[in-house]
């Protein structure tokens, strides 16, 4: 009774070790995705650019503030803690207005991820609303996003979850935004041109789930342990 009792421990240890090795042996998945924004005001409205004046003849009156982007952006994605990244970047160097212009949009970033492909949903949405003003070299101009919901990251501490994405491997992929200016989770200051060239970037962070194969091997080892146990006892009753 006490070398089965022994035997049962030895297997419970094994399986564990197995279960709290299985993640972190894991190789980073390679996760590749798009954004893109879209302006519902100004002179372009539909579009990643927000614009007004652009349409007069007066060239030194124009407020435009384009949102650049992720064309495709490949990053290497660990189970949690997170991965830090980039949602795209406000950049104010069209703004030629010598005095302080209002702004006034709502804004959207939708997210696609490229691999692993396909997911469900397609897309990701992250809400937000620019407001404030803008000039050449004065900014009181921000972006105010809201589609999330707060969460707390290991590693990076306050951040918005956006969304998760599911791939037919059964893998999660979840995007969150952690920018937080002035302290307000989900605030994108906009600088004006003549601050860090115009550019202020919308930061974010990307989780992912273990590989099912992992999971499976971890969930096998006690289950596999306790028929080798019963095989050697049956033999030890007929000896």
């Amino acid at each position: 009774m006490k070398s089965k009792l022994l035997s049962l421990t030895a297997i419970a240890l094994v399986g564990l070790a197995v279960v709290g090795s299985a993640t972190p042996a894991r190789a980073a998945m390679q996760v590749t995705y798009t954004t893109q924004g879209t302006f519902t005001g100004g002179d372009l409205a539909g579009t990643n650019v927000y614009s007004t004046g652009t349409l007069d003849a007066d060239p030194n009156n124009d407020v435009v503030i384009t949102f650049e982007n992720i064309l495709a952006q490949t990053i290497a994605v660990n189970p949690p803690p997170a991965s830090g990244t980039s949602l795209g970047q406000f950049n104010t160097t069209g703004t030629t207005a010598a005095d302080l212009q209002g702004v006034s949009s709502s804004f959207s970033i939708d997210i696609f991820q490229v691999l692993p492909s396909p997911t469900t949903p397609p897309s990701l949405t992250l809400i937000g609303t620019l407001q404030g003003t803008l000039a050449f070299n004065a900014t009181e101009a921000f972006v105010l996003f809201t589609g999330f919901t707060p969460v707390t990251l290991p590693n990076l501490g306050p951040a918005g979850k956006i969304g998760t994405f599911v791939s037919p491997n059964g893998v999660d992929v979840s995007y969150y935004i952690t920018e937080a200016d002035n302290g307000v989770l989900g605030k994108a200051n906009i600088v004006p041109p003549s601050v860090s060239g115009g550019i202020s970037s919308v930061e974010g962070a990307i989780t992912s789930t273990p590989e099912p194969a992992s999971i499976v091997m971890a969930g096998m080892a006690i289950p596999l342990g306790l028929l080798m146990l019963r095989r050697r006892t049956k033999g030890n009753v007929a000896e």
